[in-house]
């Protein structure tokens, strides 16, 4: 069977465009894993990076792979094929070390699974002998990777940029005398947290030189989530703090990166993509933004941003958007109203919307999707209502020549955040509120009202405020998950659910340091 995998693996491999360094002397094998599918992993920054990172240290022989597709998870279930590798076809087990990128919770229960189907025991206590080391980076590690602890052998904590040459070289260091070695000599690293040997502080690694690497796309493909778009990372952090978010605690200081350096990662991209994407949480932060944006199209490409602040947005920019084919930009009011957006540290009101959507507008935007945050801390039935006012007057406001997509988000608190001990709403009142803007937009055919599952949020706010202790949980559940099956198990080992979710229990993550 392992040819209709081989098979699948190929159709996607076909499609790629790479910027790839040739390997070197191989000491050992990694293997860089994004749990979930092939069309979101490949379009995560962070994974394609650290792929190229391991590949240029010329030292080891990298692989990657990602969720297995339908077909493949069934062969895997009957136990007829081996977890294999995408471009060498190496049983995962095989590798040394098998390094996943995990960005979201979620992907907790995938990353298990995977385990699972490639026969490596899924707690790092029995995995003697010559099973892999199992280790996380990836955006989870910057707020809270503890729940994972049983499973993992070793996290790298932060920005990984530098700790990858690092990892690299005490492989090289210790290559023969054995994974206690191993593991003793990366426990020194800065960034590196090994749960064997615990910790009271855990240092989240800092790049020491945002100019040494310009984090690029290596592979582009049509099937990732952008199209044929090469990512390019231009700031780090963020000046703003809004209360929900973490970025500006976790990735701080703000950096930017030089100007002349992103323009020679552009160029390498000639030829490889049709798009560049401008990677950051506030790309308008900048300093030369525009100038950017003109020298990719002047080079032959269209360009996208990662993201929009809709008061930051200039006109140059609408128009570059336009110029690249885009008829539709993402913006993220948070709210309808404009004293519970201001109580978050977002100090743009409704007036500022309407004005920018409105030059959005005259330049040649047709489609706007707005995203809406419901449950937030002080939140009342007028700003559920609210929502629906905005966005109606947006759509009254351009008389109608728009189509809009209304995207509302369950609010998870997170830890690192001033929001990260407020109470989570709670699974029936979400419904409730839900319930209230399905009614509120029935029948407006130009708006479509995109909705989440507060079961879902439930579980994020479960895992992101948890710790080791939920070990037990994640074990009992990952094959299966869904929201009951996780309460029925936090009930079986005496986890107080409500505790955490109202805020009054939580995790240990503020081990976590700059």
């Amino acid at each position: 069977m392992n040819w209709q995998v081989h098979r699948y693996h190929q159709r996607f491999l076909n499609a790629e465009k790479r910027y790839l360094p040739a390997g070197g002397q191989r000491i050992a094998k990694v293997a860089v894993v994004y749990p979930n599918d092939y069309g979101v992993g490949i379009s995560n920054l962070g994974f394609q990076f650290s792929y190229y990172l391991f590949l240029l240290s010329g030292k080891v022989l990298v692989d990657r792979l990602f969720y297995p597709s339908v077909e493949e998870r069934r062969l895997l279930d009957k136990g007829g094929i081996p977890l294999l590798s995408w471009e060498y076809s190496i049983p995962l087990r095989d590798f040394d070390i098998v390094a996943f990128s995990v960005s979201f919770e979620m992907d907790y229960f995938r990353l298990l699974r995977m385990l699972r189907w490639a026969s490596i025991p899924l707690k790092r206590k029995d995995r003697r002998g010559d099973f892999p080391l199992v280790a996380v980076g990836g955006a989870v590690t910057f707020f809270n990777p503890f729940p994972l602890s049983d499973f993992v052998d070793f996290f790298v904590v932060g920005e990984g940029e530098d700790i990858i040459g690092e990892i690299v070289d005490v492989m090289w260091d210790k290559r023969g005398k054995g994974k206690g070695a191993l593991l003793e000599s990366l426990a020194e690293i800065e960034g590196v947290y090994v749960p064997a040997e615990p910790k009271e502080t855990v240092m989240r690694a800092r790049v020491k030189d945002m100019n040494r690497y310009i984090p690029f796309s290596p592979i582009v493909t049509p099937y990732g989530e952008w199209g044929k778009t090469a990512l390019i990372e231009i700031t780090r952090g963020c000046v703003f703090s809004c209360k929900f978010c973490a970025v500006s605690r976790c990735y701080s200081p703000f950096r930017f990166r030089d100007t002349e350096k992103i323009k020679r990662a552009i160029d390498l991209m000639v030829g490889t993509a049709e798009k560049i994407g401008f990677v950051s949480a506030v790309p308008m932060l900048h300093p030369d933004i525009e100038e950017l944006s003109l020298y990719a199209l002047n080079r032959g490409f269209k360009v996208a941003y990662s993201s929009v602040r809709i008061d930051l947005l200039k006109e140059s920019m609408v128009e570059a958007l336009v110029r690249s084919g885009y008829r539709s930009i993402t913006i993220a009011p948070e709210t309808g109203r404009n004293e519970l957006r201001k109580s978050l540290n977002k100090f743009f009101t409704n007036d500022v919307v309407f004005e920018r959507v409105s030059m959005a507008y005259e330049n040649g935007i047709k489609h706007l999707k707005l995203y809406f945050i419901l449950g937030l801390p002080g939140e009342k039935i007028e700003d559920v209502y609210g929502i629906y006012e905005l966005v109606m007057s947006i759509f009254d406001m351009l008389k109608g020549g728009v189509t809009l997509t209304v995207s509302v988000s369950s609010f998870v608190p997170k830890p690192f955040t001033p929001f990260e001990d407020e109470r989570f709403l709670g699974v029936d009142e979400l419904m409730e509120r839900q319930h209230v803007l399905k009614r509120l937009f029935s029948g407006q055919k130009r708006v479509k009202l995109v909705l989440d599952t507060p079961q879902s949020a439930a579980i994020q706010t479960l895992l992101s405020r948890g710790d080791e202790w939920l070990g037990d949980v994640l074990l009992d559940v990952y094959g299966r998950g869904g929201y009951k099956a996780i309460l029925k198990s936090c009930y079986r080992n005496a986890i107080d659910v409500d505790g955490i979710l109202n805020g009054s229990i939580r995790g240990e993550w503020k081990r976590i340091q700059n």
